[in-house]
């Protein structure tokens, strides 16, 4: 298969944590994509769909602070034209916050509890849905699995739309992958499965894709039992149809994972881009509209951190 051309945001901060986001998902996806770097003006002027891309991701930051370098609405009628067009979103942390009704509302989620965004940082455990595993593990497990996941400060999705828990992605197009449950300080219990190599076998439709090379700068642990009670049953990682394309969201921080989880990057822009083989057999379809703007939506004046 050739590879298609996946655009990665570049920082829109100064901040360190930011920068080594993207370089450990361009570190990630550079075996099976082919990973361009480009900058907000670029994404202002039209480079998504002139310069033939697939997908874009949009990895950690400031929120609003990439809604500011995008040109807040300007950016955003670039990217909505390009995922209605068929292209892919990924966001993670505050690339997620930058997509939900918080700041752009391209989909129909928010952040619970948001007034108090500043949970911290450490380790978390997310269940991952019976869909979910399909989507993100390309596994199917009937009851779900719980994998750590590395959490600084991204949202806690609900819907703000009905929800639609069937077991397939509906028309409704909006689906919750995976939820936060205990945190991780709670150990798994022995029926857990255990963690997985990451010689996992992948689709057909791409290569192998590897655990990360790169050692990520250890994330303190600064969350607060009160501050991760609030995070439970929260959504963690969800999708939405937008037109012809496809968005997927990420509260945590999957390229700071080993085995299973580092590889959900890579199975969340399989999915995205209707590689995956149900979406080749047509059962989990998305169609649809975008969401309308919402008047509420931050113009970039108050600020919010991610990862």
């Amino acid at each position: 298969m050739n590879q298609q051309r996946v655009a990665i945001l570049g920082p829109s901060t100064s901040l360190t944590t930011e920068h080594e986001t993207i370089r450990l998902v361009q570190q990630l996806l550079a075996p099976q994509w082919n990973v361009v770097i480009v900058q907000a003006a670029d994404v202002v002027n039209g480079i998504l769909t002139r310069g033939g891309f697939a997908a874009l991701l949009v990895c950690g930051g400031v929120g609003p602070e990439h809604a500011k370098a995008l040109q807040f609405d300007q950016g955003r009628n670039k990217v909505l034209e390009f995922i209605s067009q068929g292209g892919a979103y990924i966001g993670i942390c505050g690339g997620a916050y930058l997509a939900t009704k918080l700041i752009w509302g391209l989909v129909d989620y928010t952040s619970a509890d948001f007034d108090n965004w500043d949970r911290g940082c450490g380790p978390v455990l997310v269940k991952i849905s019976p869909i979910g595993c399909k989507i993100l593990l390309d596994e199917d497990i009937p009851e779900g699995v719980e994998v750590e996941m590395d959490y600084a400060n991204g949202p806690l999705f609900i819907s703000t739309a009905t929800p639609t828990n069937t077991g397939t992605i509906s028309p409704q197009q909006q689906q919750q992958l995976g939820r936060f449950t205990l945190p991780v300080s709670h150990q798994m219990t022995s029926s857990s499965p255990p963690a997985v190599s990451s010689t996992i076998s992948l689709p057909t439709t791409a290569a192998a894709a590897p655990t990360n090379t790169i050692t990520p700068t250890p994330m303190p642990t600064t969350m607060t039992p009160d501050t991760m009670a609030s995070m439970i049953d929260r959504g963690a990682v969800v999708t939405q149809g937008i037109g012809g394309g496809r968005v997927v969201l990420f509260a945590t921080h999957p390229e700071r994972g080993r085995g299973r989880v580092a590889q959900t990057l890579h199975h969340a822009l399989v999915w995205a881009l209707g590689l995956h083989a149900d979406v080749a057999a047509g059962q989990m379809e998305l169609v649809g509209q975008p969401p309308p703007r919402p008047s509420s939506a931050m113009d970039g004046s108050d600020l919010f951190m991610g990862f």
